[in-house]
């Protein structure tokens, strides 16, 4: 039988509703941060990277379950975004091999790289799009295609095969630690800009469709 865990990223000052399904792994982001005990493990446990969540938002709950739990398929979703009919997911999930489940997809009114541009800080994106090239050339190909067009991934919502969860988050988390130095993202040519709360996070929902196109 697979063993599938949701991780549900909760905040360290909302006493937000627990779902009562043993599927539900209840964590709380941003744990490092002084908070009520609440019963919730904490991302600042064991490999963690929970100081960075101002910058990685729920994507520290990824990370430390990515290191600290062990399943055949990790689900990442929120207090307040949840899966709909998840016993009918993880009955499929028992039937057949996927490597994927994931919401509906958001469809822009133009580019995935506009949509990023006027929603969010734009000068973020071309520290980002160094990295990728610098770091994964085949991976910066797929994503200059992928950017162009008008459709990506907005909740930070998935459940992943083990083998694509380490795919994604050896892609999105590694090399956004690249950027990190003293709070800031560094350019190669040693141009600094301030980092901004939420980045990587925004950055990532861009990324999940570079994944998907891999597998």
């Amino acid at each position: 039988m697979k063993s599938i865990k949701i991780f549900v990223s909760h905040r360290i000052d909302i006493d937000s509703f627990q779902i009562p399904n043993p599927i539900f792994v209840n964590v709380l982001c941003g744990a490092y941060r002084p908070h009520k005990d609440n019963g919730l493990i904490g991302d600042n446990t064991g490999d963690n990277i929970s100081e960075l969540q101002p910058y990685f938002s729920e994507l520290t709950v990824q990370y430390w379950a990515w290191k600290n739990q062990d399943a055949d398929y990790y689900g990442l979703c929120h207090y307040r975004r949840l899966f709909g009919d998840l016993d009918r997911i993880a009955d499929k999930l028992q039937q057949v091999d996927v490597d994927a489940v994931l919401p509906f997809p958001t469809l822009c009114e133009h580019s995935v790289f506009e949509d990023y541009l006027f929603k969010h800080i734009p000068t973020v994106w071309q520290p980002m799009m160094d990295v990728l090239r610098e770091l994964s050339p085949e991976y910066y190909m797929a994503a200059e295609k992928i950017f162009k067009g008008r459709v990506f991934y907005a909740s930070n919502m998935l459940i992943l095969r083990r083998e694509v969860l380490d795919a994604l988050c050896q892609f999105i988390i590694t090399p956004a630690g690249v950027w990190i130095t003293t709070g800031m993202i560094v350019y190669k040519n040693g141009i600094k800009t301030i980092m901004h709360q939420g980045c990587f996070e925004y950055l990532s929902r861009r990324y999940y469709r570079i994944i998907k196109s891999t597998y």
